[in-house]
């Protein structure tokens, strides 16, 4: 069934009026600001360099809130009237960029602010557009360039540089001939916090980060173990500052453009916008103790384009022009630890723990063939001592297990198992300190992620402009293609996994081939001690790919029965690439997201079939579980006509819009597998031969046992859900059983294939646009705006 949503704003200005009460208006040089030479009509949506010069705001940011609807929420999010302003909905000189929150501002001519109402080229929008135009290039080199530092935010240690550089490149000198035009806008910052507040951050005092670091546990009186002392600290250990420490960040932004006349009627123009920025990004839970492990962010991006522009024929009633842009853009992040970087087994090192074992017996008098008893080997895993040297990598973070050896007397009882140190408040690899009251972290804590992610984004727009004695006609075509990837790794607790991954299969003993102890006497007769001792056993089904992988990397015999002490290794002899996949993947209590990058973080290339993910494996035999990147594709067509009849002002539009997120989808996204519906034998048979008259053949059945189902429990239709009575219920969980909800199912075992997806089905909008502005007596102008969209 098809839906029609539509927008309707309804908008009355009081412009005249309220220019001429307004002395700060008047106080203004050169109130009749022009708008952008590649979208002509809309004068009175922009302001120039006039203008904003005398604005007290430094960032696109700051001039956004130039609406009295708009805002801003954590990580830069704009909204207007409570929308959030999501994608490319900044655009510079007709070119779209993703990240704006550095673009140079001396780079700034012409700023305008639509929503709702803005042109049909660009598309609807929930929220609104921010559109930029770079200056015009004059005939002679122009060089403008600002540092500030102002004096009253001296504390913050901020500093800007501002450059912009314009003029002809002279090639040649025939003045008749036309010369290319450049030019260059940089930014380069480094700010001390940029999300400042006029809250003060609370911190603690250098010395009392000094001693809890060098003293950062102590023993539970009355007790056994250590607590950290960072639970006792009080209001007097505490101060506040004006910005948030090792939070700052360092850009350089450039943009820059060279326009190519290639005779009177066609120039070239080619722009780029670089965006780069290193710096620390502000976690809250560090602030207070912990900020020296704020981790580090990482942002290249580029955006490019190529645009043709041309006049066909220009006469006193028309003028006929056309343009043809190309556009490329790269943006790639990463989060990390600023000295781990990609070293993943760095970040959860505490330190190097060596575990001394022995074998353990026991007494048995039931062993065929030994009446009188005998001593039976029952473990080879029994441990005596684990000692300890801190980590070099992490040195705070060693403190806390070195804190703990140096609390009890050596060679004790609370170092004989990693149980035991662990229960009694040390630290083994793969674990971070306590937080305060889950609040806070305290010193030496690692933040447990890295992550990446990269955006290429390709696009083509075709435009024509055909101006009449009172029509202004544009229609055009345009494309667009995404390709994204994406990695998150929990880097800290691949220890924990690397330990339960090693030795799994030699943990049993091979009882079928004991071995007799015997002593040899003074006379050279052997003799029976009363103890039987066994091999491990080696279950090659059962051994881990991490634990194959580490014996091969390190040298150590696959087939060995040699015990790994996987804590007793530096972490430059571990990788990421010793776990398969489905290690990581962790039966869905993933370590590891990604996307368009395999399991390890490495690119991967375009064109995997999706049911690789399935199916594809390795040598091994291990699945190595390929995603593609996310790859949609966006189509769309214009036509607009902008013409006048008496005082009426008229835009009117259709735009449609395809969008293809180029990739399968689940059939049924509540269930990975084929089912059986209420019309189906199976269904009815189990049913009894009967069904609720308002369930329909192709509603899905969920039955009391996945395997073994002997009565029908509810249905469901799409979003709707009924009990087996066949009356709608608001909850699933009511037709559930002690395993979950259990849809009928084809066949219960049967491995995830491509029957349960499909394609993605394309989806195709309609937009309709009438705008409508009349003057009445000169003062007040009523506006109606329609931009609706049809699916």
């Amino acid at each position: 069934m098809n839906k029609i949503f539509i927008i309707l704003f309804l908008t009355i200005q009081i412009t005249r009026l309220f220019a001429q009460s307004s002395d700060l208006y008047d106080s203004i040089p050169n109130k009749n600001h022009t708008f952008s030479e590649y979208d002509q009509g809309y004068e009175d949506k922009f302001i120039d360099r006039s203008f904003i010069s005398h604005l007290p705001v430094r960032t696109i940011k700051s001039l956004s809130l130039l609406s009295p609807s708009a805002y801003y929420l954590e990580e830069n999010t704009l909204f207007f009237h409570g929308a959030e302003a999501g994608g490319d909905y900044v655009v510079v000189d007709g070119m779209r960029i993703a990240d704006n929150s550095s673009f140079p501002f001396l780079g700034i001519e012409k700023f305008g602010l639509f929503m709702n109402e803005a042109p049909i080229q660009f598309g609807n929008s929930t929220a609104g557009f921010l559109f930029i135009q770079t200056p015009e290039i004059s005939d002679s080199l122009t060089i403008n360039c600002e540092f500030i530092s102002p004096p009253s935010l001296k504390n913050y240690d901020n500093g800007l540089i501002e450059l912009d550089i314009g003029g002809p490149v002279r090639l040649f000198r025939k003045s008749s001939e036309k010369n290319p035009d450049f030019y260059i806008a940089a930014r380069l910052a480094d700010i001390k916090d940029p999300d400042q507040s006029y809250i003060r951050t609370p911190v603690a005092y250098p010395d009392v980060l000094e001693r809890l670091r060098n003293s950062p546990c102590t023993q539970i009186p009355d007790g056994f173990g250590v607590i950290s002392n960072a639970l006792f600290i009080t209001e007097d250990s505490l101060t506040s500052v004006r910005y948030k420490e090792n939070a700052g960040q360092k850009y350089l932004n450039t943009y820059s453009k060279i326009i190519i006349p290639v005779n009177t009627n066609i120039n070239i123009t080619l722009g780029t916008y670089a965006n780069f920025k290193n710096g620390r990004k502000f976690i809250y839970e560090n602030a207070l103790l912990n900020s020296e492990n704020q981790p580090e962010y990482i942002a290249r991006n580029f955006d490019n384009y190529l645009r043709f522009t041309g006049l066909i024929s220009e006469t006193e009633n028309i003028k006929f022009s056309w343009n043809v842009q190309l556009c490329y853009s790269n943006y790639y992040n990463v989060l990390q630890h600023p000295e781990h970087k990609d070293d993943f087994f760095n970040y959860g090192h505490v330190g190097k723990f060596n575990t001394y074992k022995i074998n353990s017996y026991e007494f048995t008098d039931t062993l065929q063939g030994f009446p009188d008893g005998v001593y039976m080997h029952t473990s080879a895993d029994y441990d005596t001592l684990i000692t300890f040297e801190p980590s070099s990598y992490n040195p705070d973070l060693g403190r806390y297990t070195q804190s703990y050896y140096e609390t009890y007397p050596p060679y004790s009882e609370y170092y004989t198992n990693a149980t035991t140190i662990e229960q009694f408040g040390a630290l083994l690899n793969g674990q971070n300190p306590w937080s305060i009251y889950g609040l806070w972290n305290i010193p030496g804590t690692v933040y447990d992620r890295y992550s990446k992610n990269q955006v290429e984004r390709y696009s083509i727009d075709i435009q024509v402009n055909i101006d009449l004695t009172s029509h202004h006609i544009k229609y055009g075509l345009q494309y667009f293609k995404n390709k994204e990837r994406r990695y998150d790794l929990r880097p800290v607790e691949l220890w924990t996994l690397a330990r339960q991954l090693t030795n799994v299969h030699i943990l049993e003993l091979d009882r079928d081939h004991p071995l007799y102890t015997y002593i040899t006497l003074p006379s050279g007769e052997t003799v029976f001690t009363d103890t039987i001792y066994y091999e491990r056993y080696y279950s090659e089904t059962i051994q881990k790919t991490f634990d194959r992988n580490f014996r091969i990397q390190n040298g150590i015999p696959v087939n060995s029965t040699e015990w790994i002490d996987i804590d007793s290794y530096d972490p430059s002899v571990l990788s990421i690439d010793m776990f398969s996949p489905d290690e990581l993947l962790n039966n869905g209590n993933n370590f590891v997201n990604y996307y368009g990058y395999d399991y390890k973080g490495t690119k991967t290339k375009s064109g995997i079939p999706y049911m690789d993910f399935f199916n594809s494996v390795d040598e091994h035999g291990d699945y190595t579980r390929p995603v593609k990147a996310f790859e949609p594709v966006y189509l769309s067509g214009f036509f607009q006509d902008r013409f006048n009849f008496k005082l009426l002002n008229i835009e009117a539009g259709l735009r449609l819009d395809y969008y293809n997120a180029n990739q399968l989808i689940l059939k049924d996204p509540y269930v990975f597998r084929e089912t059986y519906k209420a019309g189906d034998p199976q269904a009815i048979e189990l049913s009894g031969g009967s069904r609720p008259d308002n369930i329909g053949d192709d509603f899905v059945v969920y039955v009391n046992n996945r395997n073994n189902p002997t009565a029908i429990l509810g249905y469901r239709d799409g979003e709707t859900w009924y009990d087996a009575g066949g009356y709608p219920i608001d909850y699933p969980i009511e037709i559930s059983t002690v395993t979950g909800i259990c849809p009928y199912l084809v066949d219960p075992h049967a491995p995830l294939d491509k029957r349960a997806f499909k394609d993605y089905r394309p989806v195709f909008n309609l937009l309709p646009q009438v705008n409508l502005n009349f003057t009445f007596l000169n003062l007040l102008i009523f506006i109606m705006e329609n931009y609706p969209a049809v699916f």
